[in-house]
């Protein structure tokens, strides 16, 4: 993830982290059809997505936690919980939210993220302070696991694989990590522990 800006499309020798496979388009007003929630909730997800577009962060967390206390446990809420988070670089919160909907199976893709941002710079920006912290702070097993979600979210399953790895270095009772990458088709080997001096915890 060394561009200054994510591809618009994949071309042979580039990173695999490429968001999306055609050029990049504005997106529309309207949800993406996947992103759906029960009636009670319809509503706070869609104020809570139109305060994400318009760079109020806090407002939008403000109306999706009370989105999650009318229908705790949907899926699409806790990941776009997440999402706001992430976008707060408060890593620590937004990694427990990946941790659930990664635990539940139903993770998103560029194709979900995407129309919910007003543009994808806002996302690489986002993207290139988690990967800053995570170089500063190369020891914080959720900033790492976090990366990981994106990097996967993002199609870079390599990238995302040696994030795994060393979140079970550091985590190594992680067991959402080890599935995650068990899922991605690679073995998880018995991991040789870091020091619980410089272990994170979820």
């Amino acid at each position: 993830f060394a561009e200054d800006k994510l591809p618009p499309q994949r071309r042979p020798g580039e990173l695999e982290s490429v968001v999306a496979s055609k050029p990049l388009q504005t997106p529309s007003a309207a949800l993406p059809t996947n992103l759906r929630v029960s009636p009670a909730c319809q509503a706070d997800l869609e104020i809570a997505v139109s305060a994400f577009r318009l760079g109020e962060y806090e407002s939008a967390l403000d109306r999706v936690t009370q989105g999650l206390a009318r229908c705790p446990g949907d899926a699409t809420l806790q990941q776009f919980r997440g999402l706001v988070l992430f976008a707060k670089g408060e890593y620590a919160e937004a990694s427990v939210s990946a941790h659930r909907v990664v635990s539940g199976g139903s993770t998103w893709t560029w194709a979900t993220v995407y129309p919910i941002y007003s543009d994808a710079a806002i996302y690489t920006k986002h993207l290139r302070a988690l990967e800053s912290f995570t170089r500063k702070h190369p020891d914080d097993g959720p900033a790492r696991f976090l990366q990981a979600y994106h990097y996967r979210l993002l199609g870079s399953a390599d990238a995302a694989v040696r994030e795994l790895e060393m979140v079970i270095r550091l985590e190594y009772n992680d067991v959402t990590a080890v599935n995650m990458l068990r899922s991605m088709g690679r073995s998880a080997t018995s991991p040789t522990p870091i020091s619980p001096a410089t272990t994170g915890t979820y």
